[in-house]
Formats: C-alpha cells, sequence, structure tokens
C-alpha cells in the first residue's frame, strides 16, 4: 500500500526522462503550431479534474514530440490518484485521458475528493462501513492504512488494517460506501460486483485453491497458503493463489470464471519431505511457550509462512513489556529455530 510513493517515483522518472524536451529543441514549423502555452494545457487539464493547481501533489506538462500534431502531455497527481491528459497545442483540446492508466471519456472523468463539487463519503463513513462489517470498533484495530484508488471505473477507498487476530483489506465505494471488496488474512471473501463480467459466475475462493492444488498434484493437508485474492490482470478476473509446500512457495494465477490454470511461477528447492504442518495456532502457542508468556499477555501477535534455507517455517511476532519477539518455528516439526528479542 505504498502508491503514492510509488507514483511520486514515477513522476520524478518522467522528469529526469523529459529533460530537454522544450520548445526550443523544436522545429521552427512546429514551433509555429503552438497556439496555446503550457500553463494553458495545464488550466484545461485542471480544469476537467475541478481542482487547482495547491490541490495536487505534483503537476508536469511537456510538449509531445511524438505526436502527428502538436500537442502537450499534462500528467497531475491527487489524491493519491494519476491522471495523464494530451492535449491539443492548438485548440486545448482534450484528446486522450487516462487515470491511474484506465483511458476514460471526457465526460466522465472522475472527480477526486479534493474537487469543489465533491459528492463523496468521507473517510470517517468508509472506515465505519469496514469496521461494522467486521465485527470490529477502532478501538480493535492496532494498525490502519488508507488510499482513495481509482479501479473498475470509480473511486474506492482502499482500507487495510490488523486486529491482535487477523488482517483486514476492504474497498468500499467512495460514493455510496457499499462494500466493493472484502479480505480476510489475504484471502477474498467479497469479491467485486462491479465488473462487467457476470459476478455471479465467479469461482470460489476454494475452488481456485482447488484448481491450483490439482495443477501442482498436492493435498491440501500438505500446503500453506499464504495468499488467495480475487484481482483483474490485462481485463481478465483472476485468483492470485500463494502456498508454500515442501520448501517450495507457488504462485499461481487462476481464472476467476472457468478455474483455468493462466500462470504459474515457483521459487525453492523442492525438500523431499511431505507430511502435515502444525498450523499457525501451533506455531504461536510453541513461540508463547518458550517466551513464557500467554495470549493474554501479549500484543500484535501474527505468524505467516515462509521459507528459509529450504526449509518452510512459521514467522511469529508479538509485542509484550515493551519488548518485541521474532520467532522462526519449523512447519512441521513445530521446532524453535531461531530467536529474537529487542526492545520495542
Amino acid at each position: 500500500m505504498k502508491k503514492l510513493i510509488v507514483l511520486a517515483s514515477s513522476a520524478i522518472l518522467s522528469l529526469l526522462l523529459l529533460t530537454g524536451c522544450s520548445q526550443a529543441d523544436l522545429p521552427e514549423a512546429a514551433k509555429q503550431n503552438y497556439s496555446i502555452t503550457r500553463a494553458d494545457a495545464s488550466a484545461v487539464a485542471l480544469s476537467s479534474i475541478g481542482v487547482t493547481k495547491d490541490d495536487t501533489t505534483y503537476t508536469v506538462v511537456t510538449e509531445n514530440l511524438n505526436s502527428a500534431h502538436p500537442c502537450y502531455d499534462v500528467e497531475i497527481l491527487v489524491d493519491g490518484v494519476l491522471y495523464r491528459y494530451r492535449v491539443d497545442a492548438n485548440k486545448g483540446d482534450l484528446l486522450k485521458i487516462t487515470v491511474n492508466d484506465q483511458e476514460v471519456d471526457p465526460k466522465d472523468i472522475p472527480k477526486p475528493i479534493s474537487a469543489s463539487n465533491s459528492q463523496y463519503v468521507s473517510l470517517e463513513a468508509a472506515k465505519q462501513v469496514a469496521f461494522t462489517d467486521a465485527n470490529i470498533t477502532e478501538a480493535d484495530v492496532i494498525a490502519f492504512e488508507y488510499e482513495m484508488d481509482y479501479a473498475h471505473g470509480k473511486y474506492l477507498y482502499d482500507l487495510e488494517f490488523r486486529t491482535s487476530t487477523h488482517k483486514y483489506e476492504y474497498e468500499i465505494d467512495a460514493i455510496d460506501a457499499s462494500l466493493f471488496k472484502k479480505d480476510v488474512d489475504d484471502k477474498t471473501i467479497l469479491k467485486p460486483s462491479g465488473n462487467t463480467q457476470d459476478s455471479a459466475k465467479y469461482i470460489t475462493p476454494e475452488a481456485a485453491e482447488a484448481a491450483a492444488l490439482a495443477h501442482a498434484g498436492l493435498d491440501r493437508a500438505n500446503v500453506l497458503f499464504e495468499k488467495t485474492k480475487w484481482s483483474i490482470k490485462k481485463g481478465t478476473a483472476v485468483y492470485e493463489v500463494d502456498f508454500i509446500a515442501s520448501g517450495v512457495e507457488y504462485e499461481y494465477t487462476i481464472n476467476a470464471l472457468t478455474s483455468a490454470v493462466i500462470n504459474l511461477k515457483t521459487e525453492g528447492k523442492a525438500d523431499g519431505t511431505v507430511g502435515a504442518y502444525i498450523g499457525e495456532d501451533a506455531a504461536k502457542q510453541a513461540s508463547l511457550a518458550h517466551a513464557g508468556l500467554s495470549k493474554d499477555n501479549v500484543t500484535k501477535l501474527f505468524a505467516e509462512p515462509d521459507i528459509k534455507n529450504g526449509k518452510t517455517i512459521y514467522e511469529i511476532e508479538f509485542f509484550a513489556d515493551g519488548y518485541e519477539y521474532d520467532y522462526e518455528i519449523d512447519a512441521q516439526t513445530g521446532e524453535i529455530l531461531e530467536v529474537e528479542k529487542e526492545r520495542d
């Protein structure tokens, strides 16, 4: 959830790549065709969004030297969303518009939350929808991040938060505060209903996992699932199914309508062991027992599977009495492999 950082880095890269691309570099014939200035092009784009330059994180305007006729490229970051415009340098017409790399029609340009005529619900309202659905209160939340996103043709609040027991990710429609997508512990519970494909035909997360396991020739009891998440890739609804088995990490992309395997990546080398894993609860208990603590004495207790030195492990983390504890537990035997304890 660091899109703002990524987008800011993109802006810096764009500036570096476009250094020196100015009117002075253009042939005389091309210069005469520029009837409007960079400031004019920027004003056109900002007006269509409904914000001022002061509302934006950055606004960059460059001449497009590769276009068939004179035009400006305007890049604007506002509320964490990236707008890109191509503006006719003679008339000021909007030739092409993308929002977070999705092309949109000029009449359908989404207005950001900072626009003067914004009709979006507040962040607090979106949070309450998510917390109510998760059956928790804000006091239960120990870590929280959010961003405004534009995807699937609409603005969404993307909320990520943790409690002492679960990790949640919600996408809330910024117009009507309806639930658009919900993941719990990196597993999709509610799939988006706003996609053009028939959402009623989407397979379940469990069916996507079964398709991946069948392709890998593995049993559910012998794998550790890391995530099973619904997403759109290249216009296709898919599940990303990641799991670990016998020292190998599998990353599957499964078609969410047909169960077909679209892509598979593996990392690691099989260690030759096959057997059931002890489970996250047992791994947590092993680490707590070693630390001489109980579940009631600690906060931020988390466990996740990983591979280290060819061995499948659980990484356990928790906090107690001003200290941070980090454990590595053998995922099959429960043996404590490594312990770190340091001041929080």
